[in-house]
């Protein structure tokens, strides 16, 4: 039986300020670590079952993923910028998951690549004028999400979050940004 190993190096290191920048880049090589943690042991055997698991696992995300994108599905909220829609089409929970079925829409003349699209919970109220919070939502699998919409084209596609419900005071928040550009489009529900 082969076990994998894994180790954590450490390192230390003082850091003081200064007017000027004498060195921007610094690589740091596996020699300098100061130690590292004893080696985590993995037998094979766990490590294939655990792979077992997330495969089973990412095939169910993978099939109801792609039913709810065969399925009928309105526009829930969407939001246009330079020539680029987003949309909201559906929210679905399922089990401990929540399934979001997105949509980008290119009109816009120049390819939009995806630099990313990021999921918020925010909280606050405006009658009271109290600070918003704007809390990040884990994605845990992601389906057909495109890296680049082409001009004229669409594209559809799934985020799974793990299962949660806003409150009263609460909207969910979408956030596109786009790669070494400046159109940024936001959505809130």
């Amino acid at each position: 039986m082969t076990d994998k190993f894994i180790y954590i190096y450490i390192y230390i290191y003082i850091l003081k300020y200064s007017d000027t920048i004498k060195k921007l880049n610094y690589f740091i090589k596996k020699s300098e670590s100061i130690g590292n943690e004893k080696p985590e042991t993995i037998e094979s055997a766990e490590l294939e079952e655990v792979n077992k698991k997330d495969d089973i696992i990412n095939l169910y995300y993978r099939r109801y993923s792609e039913y709810l994108l065969k399925s009928k599905s309105y526009t829930m909220v969407s939001k246009r910028k330079q020539g680029i829609v987003l949309k909201l089409l559906k929210v679905a929970y399922n089990k401990d998951e929540v399934y979001m079925v997105m949509e980008i829409k290119n009109s816009s003349g120049i390819d939009l690549i995806v630099d990313y699209l990021n999921i918020y919970a925010i909280n606050g109220n405006k009658k009271v004028r109290a600070s918003f919070q704007r809390i990040e939502q884990e994605v845990i699998f992601k389906y057909k999400v495109p890296d680049v919409v082409t001009d004229k084209q669409s594209h559809r596609f799934v985020y799974v979050l793990p299962k949660f419900v806003l409150g009263d005071n609460e909207k969910l928040y979408v956030e596109l940004q786009e790669l070494k550009g400046n159109r940024k489009i936001s959505l809130s529900y």
